[in-house]
């Protein structure tokens, strides 16, 4: 998705989370686009009958792009683009990396300021949402082919996601990573891999005393 948007010609980018939670995806996001970041707070009326989104971030006359991990019915995204619209943004895109696309989604997103919806086959695409015209759908076969070759010769996996700085950073917890395989202690092999919003890390390297270092209780579940 990232190398995707990258090709977009768009001199005026901000990378907007559609919730405080999704925040640090899309700041990873902007880091590696060179945007900008926006972050959608969603708030209920005092009454509780309406809910209110407002835009924290620069977004006036700025091509701005959602970024979910997964959407589902369409709801908080189309509703986050009527926002930035309604904010001045000259033009909005929305992408996940898994799109379930349930429900009214199709309808949603039709109806929508959003022009593209793009999200990855992880999950199969229905006949409806491949007759959308704002939907994208891009492959994940050569991505997981590299993960699978690099896991084989036990070279770098991270380096297919991440810079080549030996310090990766996890959503889970600090993880220090040997990009090179270190000799095997007890035979012991480590794999780890995590979700970042930005697709699949699969990681491998050997353990030798502290040379790996985990100081997270524990890593989260992969992208698929």
């Amino acid at each position: 998705i990232v190398d995707h948007l990258a090709r977009l010609d768009a001199t005026k980018l901000t990378l907007v989370a559609p919730d405080a939670g999704g925040a640090e995806r899309a700041r990873a996001y902007a880091k590696r686009l060179g945007g900008e970041l926006a972050v959608i707070d969603k708030r209920r009326t005092d009454d509780g009958t309406a809910e209110v989104m407002n835009v924290i971030g620069d977004v006036q006359g700025r091509t701005c792009i959602i970024q979910d991990d997964i959407v589902d019915t369409a709801g908080t995204i189309t509703k986050a683009a009527t926002a930035l619209k309604n904010n001045g943004a000259e033009r909005v895109l929305a992408c996940a990396v898994h799109g379930v696309l349930s429900g009214p989604a199709i309808e949603r997103i039709e109806k929508s300021p959003i022009d593209k919806m793009i999200v990855t086959n992880t999950i199969p695409q229905t006949r409806a949402s491949e007759a959308c015209s704002k939907i994208q759908v891009l492959s994940v076969a050569r991505l997981l082919g590299q993960a699978i070759k690099s896991i084989h010769e036990e070279t770098s996996v991270s380096s297919l996601f991440v810079s080549t700085n030996r310090r990766s950073t996890c959503p889970f917890g600090p993880v220090t990573c040997h990009a090179d395989p270190l000799p095997s202690f007890s035979g012991l092999t480590v794999h780890f891999a995590y979700s970042a919003g930005l697709g699949v890390s699969i990681s491998t390297s050997r353990c030798r005393g502290t040379n790996f270092e985990k100081t997270n209780s524990g890593v989260g579940p992969s992208a698929f």
